[in-house]
């Protein structure tokens, strides 16, 4: 937990008056944020500083500082507090530390941050400030960077026996909980076996070393109640998520996983009782504090399947709502309102499954006070009853949803007031929720659409951020898209463009978060200009119960086509384990053609009367098909690659096409045919083997661009690759080289000759040449590329890659196809660009060669190759 600055008594001067004044504001502005007025704290504190500026009072400067961090915290302004705290400590140099977006790898800035706090005075205020830095770290979710720091004060504060390093234990152990709980994400969302391994290791890992920061700080004797406190919450609500995790990854019969689970579940019990037990260590605490501290514990105890917890919960949360009205805070209130909202509702649901006790006395009593409610929660065996107890059901379930509804609608105004956009979605998804349950369709669409205008409205905005948001993507932010276009699809006559637009911000929002980055510079295809020709859009989204085929024709007319899941996922999972497979070469045609022509049954005849007989169709493939090539799906007579020019975005959103004409095929051409150190490299696949007929390929691209830069094995180093990038212009990037692609970012990468590039370096190398160049980098060709088995998501790493290099047209292959077909169809691309030809037509016709070379005519050869954005 953050620490504020309070000025110490020995430090006085000749300038008493003011000192005395700057004093009596420093002690004002922490009362002002103890009862939740931080806006008014901030204001203060910014005329302390004032005045210590005056009095050239550095400790003074620095501690004010810090405080005005504090207020901003409060308000939600992470990066602002952040930056401001980099100006407390003098670490302004290091202001990319602070950005929302990847700057530079985290392993650089680990090293700049360790060169900058040991050149730092190793001060108490020094330290505090770095202790706050540490925390707003974490908030803005730079973790490593969090842990760095933190672990640096806390080795460097055992040297000055005045400092309490509690709190900054505490900070610590936070840091790795959400460093447990990113992993556990990406855990989820990682489908290749090999890595998931790796992310169960480390998941227990980190969860086992935050456990123990939090007995450390428990067991401290002269930690401050505060900090012992939220040790304490902290722990129950780490024990009770890994529990349940636990409980999950051990059900697959994993001995080893459940045997720590016995470990963990029995420290639930005990840690809820000396909570519970000592509750009167809450009203001890600074008023934001403690509502924060008893919605935080009543979050816990409703995770607890014990419904006499669920309404110790509500009791807990309806204490922290009556606290919270007592400060200014309208924030604060919205929070309790609204998870209040939460417990009532989850209390109503669990009511709807709970045994219920009924007798006479009961059944003639209108009014149903909480004493009977909680007789209601006996069990009862008696069948006889069940009537009875149906018929009372009802009023008690509707009394606690028109409850629930008034909470969150309470809380909603509350956050809409002071514009607390990151709280208003909650309550809108949970309004949202509410109304379709009740059947009030119209007002559930709306609550729907709201949230995700707040959601969007949040992840745009740079100023702040909210990790919740990354963390919990899928658990949280991706169902809320999902129930919405569901909704929309209900209808009789569904708004279908409202349904486009929605899954373009789902699939924008997803690759914003796999990339862990700011808003991308992208158009909606609806909003392209100066498009000689306009292709059709199909979006293939995946809504669990239904895939839902929408086509957008050339004419802007749009169709709608709905399939049972049941007849497209088998198929489609088949066909990916057979194009994963590494004898997939060897797999006779007809068994790939079975599963082809099931997916073109399924997905594109019914929608075939809608699209021209020629021409380029674009597709954005929710995640359940984003690793399977199109172009492959057969009508019975040909592949529909034989018909069509075909290109995919994600979101069917990209940077504005453009014709690469025939001066600006100038290339930088870098790859590896022999075995390189890179190969050997902790993340690389164990299956990398030399390329000999790379040789032969970057010779033909060499032959058919213009004054094109050529790097190959001991030439393509990483040094001389970033050289190469920021000293010329190439509109042309060609990479025949190995690179995976995974649904874990870190492991998306390609080699150069000397170490593996992963998204992030490639981000920072290309950052650098758009500071040098603006322009845009025409077409990205990875040409060796293979996809981490099991892994549907292959389009997500293409795209990240195309994103972070700010490529307008990507060219990549979906597995490891073979050097000798590659070099050949490269030579054709290449010839038919310089033709004239669109990148689409350009790649359909080098496909089409191989296709009708009886040495190449498998799918192995020819069909992984994939466009992903602008196709001209």
């Amino acid at each position: 937990m953050s620490q504020p600055f309070l000025i110490p008594a020995q430090a006085i001067n000749k300038e008493a008056q003011q000192q005395k004044e700057a004093d009596l504001l420093t002690q004002r502005g922490q009362k002002q944020l103890d009862i939740g007025q931080a806006e008014s704290a901030f204001e203060t504190w910014q005329k302390a500083t004032k005045i210590y500026q005056k009095l050239h009072y550095e400790d003074g400067i620095t501690g004010s500082l810090i405080n005005q961090n504090l207020a901003l915290q409060a308000l939600g302004l992470h990066y602002r507090a952040c930056n401001t705290l980099l100006s407390a400590v003098k670490l302004d140099a290091n202001a990319s530390l602070c950005a929302t977006t990847p700057q530079q790898p985290t392993d650089k800035m680990e090293k700049l941050l360790t060169a900058a706090i040991n050149k730092l005075t190793p001060s108490p205020v020094n330290l505090l400030g770095l202790h706050n830095l540490g925390e707003v770290l974490r908030r803005l979710g730079k973790l490593d960077e969090s842990k760095k720091v933190l672990s640096e004060i806390l080795s460097a504060a055992k040297w000055i026996p005045s400092i309490d390093t509690s709190g900054i234990l505490l900070s610590l152990g936070s840091t790795k909980q959400d460093i447990y709980k990113q992993a556990q994400n990406k855990y989820y969302l990682i489908e290749e076996p090999i890595f998931r391994k790796g992310f169960v290791n480390f998941i227990q890992q980190q969860a086992a070393e935050s456990l123990d920061i939090y007995q450390q700080v428990i067991h401290t004797p002269n930690a401050p109640t505060v900090v012992k406190l939220q040790a304490q919450l902290h722990r129950l609500n780490l024990l009770l998520d890994f529990d349940n995790w636990l409980a999950v990854e051990s059900s697959s019969g994993n001995t080893k996983l459940a045997s720590l689970r016995n470990i963990i579940t029995q420290q639930i019990q005990p840690a809820v009782a000396f909570l519970l037990k000592n509750h009167s260590a809450f009203s001890q605490l600074p008023t934001s504090y403690s509502v924060y501290a008893k919605l935080n514990f009543a979050k816990s105890l409703n995770k607890i399947p014990d419904n006499q917890f669920h309404f110790i919960a509500i009791e807990y949360a309806e204490s922290a709502l009556e606290t919270a009205k007592s400060t200014n805070s309208l924030r604060l209130q919205s929070e309790s309102f609204g998870t209040l909202g939460k417990f009532k509702q989850v209390a109503s649901r669990k009511s709807q499954v709970a045994s219920k006790f009924c007798d006479g006395d009961l059944a003639r009593n209108a009014v149903l006070g909480k004493a009977q409610e909680e007789r209601f929660l006996k069990t009862d065996p008696d069948p006889k009853r069940a009537v009875c107890r149906d018929s009372l059901l009802k009023p008690l379930n509707l009394l606690k949803l028109e409850q629930s509804q008034a909470d969150f609608e309470e809380a909603l105004t509350l956050a809409q007031s002071v514009q607390a956009w990151d709280l208003a979605y909650q309550w809108q998804q949970e309004l949202g929720n509410l109304y379709k349950e009740q059947g009030k369709y119209k007002e559930a669409l709306q609550a729907y659409s709201a949230a995700i205008e707040n959601v969007t409205q949040v992840r745009n905005n740079l100023l702040s951020t909210n990790t919740d948001l990354q963390f919990s993507f899928k658990e949280k932010v991706e169902p809320l898209y999902r129930d919405y276009m569901r909704l929309l699809l209900a209808d009789s006559n569904p708004n279908l463009s409202r349904v486009i637009q929605t899954n373009e911000r789902l699939q924008i929002a997803e690759l914003e978060n796999y990339l862990q980055c700011g808003r991308l510079d992208l158009v909606a295809l609806n909003d392209l200009k100066n498009l000689a020709s306009i292709p059709s859009v199909i979006h293939i989204i995946d809504l669990g119960n239904s895939i839902e085929v929408v086509v957008q024709s050339p004419n802007k007319s749009i169709h709608h086509h709905s399939v049972d899941p049941n007849l497209v996922k088998v198929h489609a999972d088949h066909l990916l384990q057979t194009l994963q497979d590494r004898n997939f070469a060897n797999t006779k045609n007809q068994v790939i053609l079975d599963y082809s022509q099931a997916l073109y049954n399924s997905l594109i005849a019914p929608i075939k009367r809608y699209l021209p007989p020629d021409g380029t169709l674009v597709f954005t493939l929710d995640t359940s098909f984003q690793s399977l090539p199109i172009g492959l799906l057969h009508d019975g007579k040909d592949y529909l690659l034989k018909h069509y020019n075909i290109a995919e975005t994600l979101g069917s959103k990209v940077r504005q096409p453009k014709l690469l004409p025939k001066k600006q095929l100038r290339a930088l051409i870098a790859g590896l045919s022999k075995s390189s150190p890179s190969f050997k490299a902790a993340n690389a696949h164990n299956s990398l083997t030399e390329l000999p007929s790379v040789v032969q390929e970057v010779a033909n691209v060499k032959e058919q661009t213009n004054s094109s830069v050529l790097l190959l094995n001991e030439e393509f180093t990483y040094k001389r690759f970033l050289e190469e990038v920021n000293t010329e212009s190439f509109p042309i990037i060609h990479l025949t080289t190995h690179a995976q692609f995974s649904s874990v970012p870190q492991l998306t990468m390609f080699f150069s000759w000397d170490k593996p590039i992963n998204l992030l370096e490639f981000d920072s190398l290309l950052k650098q040449k758009n500071q040098i160049d603006e322009d845009t980098i025409e077409l990205l060709v990875l040409s060796a590329c293979q996809t981490a088995k099991g892994n549907k998501r292959s389009a997500l790493g293409i795209a990240g890659i195309a994103a972070q290099a700010g490529a307008r047209s990507t060219v990549a292959t979906l597995w490891r196809v073979d050097d000798n077909s590659t070099a050949l169809l490269m030579k054709e691309f290449y010839k038919e660009l310089k033709d004239g030809k669109t990148k689409a037509d350009a790649l359909r016709l080098a496909q089409l060669s191989l296709l009708s070379n009886p040495d190449y005519s498998h799918p192995y050869y020819w069909a992984g190759f994939l466009l992903i954005g602008g196709w001209l």
